[in-house]
């Protein structure tokens, strides 16, 4: 088996977060990952594109370098962890990116096997 690819993560800022908040919060969540059977969770800063206001556009995101099986492992895992810290959290693989907000367990077990329906090789 191939390995799936990098997954990238970042969470999102809310309008009370700054950006040593978002920081600590990526690098706790960052620590969480790093517990799974992962290759790596590689912080990578990024710049605020020129005339942005406010947070989000720049901050810390982690690349998750996956094994062939960790994906569904590592995706439910942030989704845990953002429902657990009342925080959103964006992914991406492959150019899909999915938003893991504010649902109930069912909601987001419905919404991330849509997701995984779409990268069966993380199943």
């Amino acid at each position: 088996m191939s390995d799936v690819g990098d997954l990238q993560v970042q969470v999102l800022a809310t309008p009370v977060d700054d950006s040593a908040a978002i920081e600590e919060l990526t690098l706790l969540l960052r620590e969480e990952l790093l517990e799974l059977d992962i290759a790596a969770a590689v912080p990578v800063e990024t710049e605020a594109p020129e005339n942005s206001k406010g947070l989000g556009a720049a901050g810390t995101w982690l690349v998750v370098h996956l094994g062939p099986a960790a994906l569904r492992g590592v995706v439910n895992t942030i989704a845990e962890w953002a429902t657990r810290n009342n925080k959103s959290v964006e992914i991406s693989l492959d150019g899909d990116s999915l938003k893991l907000t504010g649902a109930t367990r069912d909601q987001m077990d419905r919404v991330l096997d849509e997701w995984f329906t779409r990268h069966p090789t993380g199943a």
